[in-house]
């Protein structure tokens, strides 16, 4: 036992080997012969079925692989595009392969792999169900639907950043119902029924893992939704030239390329659908392949770019890769090697002739990468497989191979190109998003959601859109990627930030120099205000003086009025006692006219004369006594002209005293006192006419005393009675005379009066209302007293603010001098 356990362990466990096969070759060597073929048979079913078994799981495995791609194809786009778009291309290569799985599994696969009718389409009722079908088909199937989300999703990356999200899923339908089941039934339709005669299989068409049946199929649908919905916004300048869009992740698309990279290798090894040692060649011409394609990618994007861009490399390996798939089973290394490099030369070639001359926008390379390639490792495959390979003949299968890839290329992209410019044009708006969407992005434009900077981006757009006078920063401006963009815009606000404290700055000055001036106005204001308080106190001390002095005048005129009223009542009692003493006046010329043609009975009535002459006498007395009184009233006449007069005096004396509010009652007062002299005058005059009278009635009275004591003497002076009565007519008539025109003059007196009295109370109304609005004055001048004493406090108030804003202003000011961004925009303006 010490000797074993020194033995290693290894040889312990072939020796135990060795002792049980031969123990197995002692039974078998017992068996007879029946027993032996019976039991070889049995073995060599157990090995066919483990053979399946391996074959399921190896194309099963290899399925998964290629499903790994589809994650390889959405980080390689995600990281091509820019963030604002990567979660829009993220959703279409889930959606894809969602909607190729469904289209695939319902109706393509069956039109791929069906019974064949011409050579030209399959059809299979099993197929369309999946209802009576053998395990190996579901495996089957499974390992081509995700052949078909690769052709689908290649176009993905093509027409990122602008394609509508149910656009793209339009392309998918079209790919996965249309043009790949059609076309790989051509090329493939043999694989599931070996005696369906596809025309181009039956032409000896070769594409072992679809370098055309996938990736070309796939590129040349690409190029034709490409040039229907046209470049991005900003891809080309003014002059055609092409402005390079960076994504926002070469580091997602580097990933994405070497997940792809492993993934390619179920994408081609499982291709045998059998889990045999023939799959390592294809791997490794695979993996060969696509590393010679990179190396080849990464040199000549050196000197066609003058450094070492990411993408160059990345579709170096995926044009390698892409190239190989068609002859990976035949083709020796060093045809894998040929293949791989000139799959990476086409793929710049083509990416430059493509930007370039036909203006194709394709966002990560799908067409040059898929198609060109993949037409390029199809045809590569006859120059390079070794003899033999073919039975035709190498030449002779180039011409296949270059059916093959023509066909390809006019049902790929000629039929999807008109397809898709109908499909654009019966939409409003087409597949292509709006401008503004494709500004702002896909994600949020398509999905409502945001990533990266994309939001910020948009954001800074809305802040920047318009608002600083400059044009829209996509109008002149072109941005490599979001980073350029960001740098872009913190240009445009460091630019609007020194701009914004250099005009705080300046606001910061004129704020200062705003409030000190406002605190000299303040205090200016001030004493204004505290003037105009004083002269309020002056004015309303004068205005209640003005106010009494008017109040008096008004209580002045109004007495006169009274008085002049009382004159005017006189004055036509005066008038109607004058008009009486005219008629008496006129009854004594009547009687002396009757005594002159008379004369002739004088001498008959002589013995009534005496009585005659009493009563002559009597009435004479009368005449006198009426003229006393007419004396008196006119004495009464005249004080009260004297009382106008006195009054008038006082009254201009009052408007002089009121100056400008008084003129028109001075005037009123003039011609009160006109009107009292004119009165005197007319006064006198009568006065002088009543003694007149009175004179002439003493003289009657004593000649009739004579005429009583001369009656006997009649007869011997007749003729001087005769004589006499004719003086006393004429006298008589003259007294008349003069008592009319004093009568007239009474009456203007009274008018005149009147008149007076009239004026004096309209002068008393204006009295008032003058000492009224001198009222209202002074009320005015209180509120003005009040609104000076408010301003005054105001101005004190406004004084203390403006040396608080002063301060303010100061320290403002000295932060503003002492912000970095001033200082930098102080040193850029140097």
């Amino acid at each position: 036992m010490k000797v074993l356990k020194k033995v290693p362990k290894t040889i312990v466990f072939s020796l135990l080997v060795v002792i049980t096969l031969l123990a197995q070759i002692s039974d078998l060597w017992a068996m007879d012969a029946k027993v032996l073929e019976e039991r070889l048979t049995f073995l060599e079913n157990e090995l066919n079925q483990k053979q399946v078994n391996i074959d399921h799981i190896w194309t099963m495995l290899a399925a998964c692989l290629v499903f790994f791609m589809q994650g390889g194809f959405l980080l390689l786009e995600a990281g091509l595009v820019r963030s604002k778009n990567s979660i829009n291309v993220a959703q279409k290569n889930i959606a894809d392969f969602i909607l190729a799985t469904v289209c695939f599994g319902a109706v393509g696969f069956m039109l791929m792999f069906g019974n064949s009718l011409g050579g030209l389409v399959g059809f299979d009722w099993e197929l369309l169900a999946f209802d009576k079908v053998e395990d190996w088909t579901f495996t089957f199937f499974v390992f081509q639907v995700v052949f078909c989300g690769t052709a689908a999703t290649i176009v993905s990356g093509a027409v990122a950043e602008r394609m509508k999200f149910g656009g793209y899923l339009a392309v998918t339908l079209l790919i996965a119902l249309l043009i790949y089941p059609v076309f790989g039934h051509w090329a493939w339709g043999n694989l599931l029924n070996g005696d369906n005669e596809p025309f181009l299989a039956a032409m000896g068409f070769v594409d072992f893992a679809g370098s055309t049946v996938v990736h070309s199929v796939g590129g040349w649908v690409a190029l034709a939704a490409v040039l229907v919905i046209g470049p991005r916004l900003g891809r080309y300048d003014q002059d055609g030239k092409p402005v390079e869009i960076n994504g926002h992740s070469p580091v997602l698309a580097t990933f994405g390329c070497i997940i792809l990279w492993i993934g390619w290798i179920g994408f081609n090894g499982g291709s045998t659908t059998a889990g045999t040692p023939a799959f390592a060649h294809i791997i490794a011409n695979t993996v060969v392949a696509g590393a010679i394609g990179g190396l080849f990618g990464l040199v000549l994007g050196r000197k066609v770019d003058g450094h070492y861009r990411p993408d160059r490399s990345i579709n170096g390996v995926l044009g390698g890769l892409v190239g190989i798939t068609a002859g990976c089973d035949v083709v020796s290394l060093w045809g894998a090697i040929f293949i791989g490099a000139g799959s990476a030369v086409v793929v710049v070639l083509a990416a430059d002739f493509l930007e370039k001359k036909l203006k194709a926008d394709d966002v990560v390379g799908a067409v040059s990468v898929h198609g060109v390639a993949g037409a390029f490792g199809t045809l590569a495959l006859a120059l390079v497989a070794p003899a033999g390979t073919f039975e035709m003949g190498m030449w002779a299968q180039l011409g296949v191979q270059a059916t093959g890839v023509a066909t390809a290329f006019v049902w790929a992209f000629v039929l999807p190109y008109f397809i898709l410019k109908i499909v654009n044009s019966m939409f409003e708006g087409g597949m292509r998003v709006s401008e503004e969407d494709e500004l702002n992005g896909l994600n949020f434009a398509e999905h409502a959601a945001t990533m990266g900077a994309s939001h910020v981006l948009r954001e800074m757009e809305h802040v920047f859109a318009g608002s600083d006078g400059q044009e829209e920063p996509h109008a002149n401006f072109i941005a490599a990627d979001e980073a350029d963009e960001i740098a872009f815009y913190f240009k445009r606000l460091m630019d609007r930030n020194a701009s914004l404290v250099t005009g705080m700055k300046n606001t910061t000055d004129v704020l200062v120099s705003a409030s000190q001036n406002l605190a000299s106005m303040s205090t200016d204001l001030s004493a204004q205000a505290e003037q105009t308080q004083s002269r309020a106190f002056e004015l309303e001390s004068t205005t209640q003086n003005v106010s009494g002095d008017m109040n008096k005048m008004a209580d002045g005129v109004g007495e006169a009025g009274n008085l002049a009223k009382t004159i005017a009542e006189n004055a036509d009692e005066m008038s109607q006692t004058v008009q009486n003493v005219a008629n008496e006046i006129r009854s004594v010329v009547g009687s002396i006219d009757e005594i002159s043609s008379s004369t002739d009975q004088t001498q008959s009535l002589l013995s009534n004369a005496v009585g005659e002459v009493r009563e002559g006498q009597d009435k004479m007395k009368a005449l006198g006594e009426a003229a006393r009184a007419t004396s008196d009233v006119l004495n009464m006449i005249s004080d009260i002209a004297n009382q106008t007069n006195m009054l008038a005096l006082n009254a201009t004396i009052e408007a002089a005293r009121s100056g400008e509010a008084g003129k028109g009652f001075a005037v009123v007062a003039g011609e009160v006192k006109n009107l009292a002299n004119q009165t005197a005058k007319a006064i006198a005059d009568i006065e002088q006419r009543v003694s007149t009278m009175q004179n002439g009635a003493s003289d009657a009275v004593h000649v009739m005393e004579k005429i009583a004591g001369l009656v006997e003497h009649v007869k011997e002076t007749a003729d001087g009675i005769d004589s006499a009565v004719d003086r006393q007519s004429i006298a008589a008539g003259r007294i008349s005379g003069r008592l009319g025109e004093m009568t007239d003059m009474t009456t203007y007196v009274a008018s005149e009066i009147n008149r007076v009295a009239s004026n004096t109370h309209d002068a008393s109304s204006m009295a008032g209302h003058a000492a009224h609005q001198t009222d209202n004055l002074n009320e005015g001048i209180l509120d003005v007293k009040q609104a000076a004493s408010l301003s005054h406090t105001q101005a004190r108030d406004l004084k203390g603010e403006a040396e608080e804003i002063s301060k303010s202003a100061a320290q403002l000011n000295k932060l503003v001098s002492s912000l970095s961004l001033h200082k930098m925009a102080q040193e850029a303006a140097e």
